[in-house]
């Protein structure tokens, strides 16, 4: 009876250390990997096409543009933070910015000008000139809007799921600094 008891004993000890070693391994697991995820750096979450009407003009000349482009919408992985708050596991990351914004000249269309008398070819040439940086401009703007913003949110958590199976967490997201305006 006593050595039925002791092995009883033993097989407890046995079968509980064995669970406490393995939660610290998935623990650790969790760990490292949210640690690895740090080497990815930005992560594209999102790709955002966009049209908008644009219009370039001189004092003679105004040329209408229907500009075509894209942008990604990247989450700073290096900027992860992990925590333990009551228990739970928290994740937070930095808000997903606009990135390589670019208007794709094949797609983007001149669709009406309006020219004045002796209109020369130095004068269209100007009124085209600020036209690609305008035109890429319109395209950041556009691809940060808050629906957009929302939908690489939404992306970022699902590709955080897949990446690490298994840990239950909550996603938060750190607010950039305000920008301070200049003098």
């Amino acid at each position: 009876m006593k050595k039925l008891l002791s092995l009883l004993v033993i097989s407890a000890g046995c079968v509980a250390g064995y669970i406490i070693v393995t939660d610290d391994r998935e623990a650790t697991s969790h760990v490292v990997e949210t640690e690895g995820l740090k080497e990815v750096g930005e992560l594209n979450a999102l790709c955002v096409s966009v049209s908008e009407r644009l219009t370039a003009s001189t004092s003679k000349t105004r040329l209408d543009y229907l500009i075509v482009g894209d942008a990604f919408l990247g989450v700073d992985f290096s900027a992860i933070e992990k925590t333990v708050e009551n228990g739970k596991t928290v994740i937070s990351l930095p808000l997903p910015k606009v990135s390589h914004p670019r208007v794709d000249l094949s797609r983007s269309r001149q669709y009406d000008a309006k020219r004045g008398l002796f209109v020369t070819d130095s004068n269209l040439m100007r009124a085209r000139a600020g036209l690609l940086s305008k035109a890429q401009e319109l395209v950041a703007r556009q691809a940060g809007h808050e629906k957009f913003v929302e939908e690489a949110k939404a992306e970022t958590k699902r590709i955080l799921e897949t990446l690490l199976p298994g840990l239950e967490f909550e996603l938060r997201w750190k607010q950039s600094a305000p920008i301070s305006a200049q003098p």
